[in-house]
């Protein structure tokens, strides 16, 4: 995991998977339920320390599901994308929100999980929706 994380440390993952699509990740997140798998999410790996003995399970890097678009004025982004380059690519565009963001460490899908925040804004006070896949494979929309 060492070359995983912005520490540089830790153990190995018994089980390490990159998906390249979302329809992978259902996949992995069905298999690990059907198995008994413990499984973890990784994103950039920022803000994780990995002890010596690795990751017990399946680790799902999430770092191919990288995809960037513009619809409209909404920013469609993928969890995987370091969230430096999601703030960038708004400001190009001449779209203003993500700019407090920027040159943080980390995924778009981390800076979600945590409600990443700095200079009194957050991902909450920005963000419309999640499309994600649960525990048993299934993808809903919050």
């Amino acid at each position: 995991m060492a070359a995983h994380t912005t520490f540089r440390a830790g153990g190995p993952a018994d089980i390490f998977a990159s998906p390249a699509t979302p329809d992978d990740v259902t996949t992995l997140l069905r298999f690990a339920s059907e198995e008994g798998l413990p499984w973890f999410v990784l994103g950039g790996g920022a803000n994780i320390l990995v002890a010596d003995a690795g990751i017990r399970g399946l680790v799902i890097d999430m770092t191919q599901l990288d995809s960037i678009r513009l619809d409209g004025r909404r920013l469609c982004v993928g969890a995987g994308l370091p969230i430096s380059d999601a703030s960038a690519y708004a400001a190009d565009r001449g779209l203003g929100g993500l700019e407090f963001i920027y040159s943080m460490p980390g995924s778009v899908g981390g800076a979600v999980w945590m409600n990443a925040r700095c200079y009194d804004a957050d991902i909450f006070g920005i963000l419309e929706h999640v499309d994600l896949v649960t525990p048993a494979g299934e993808r809903e929309r919050y």
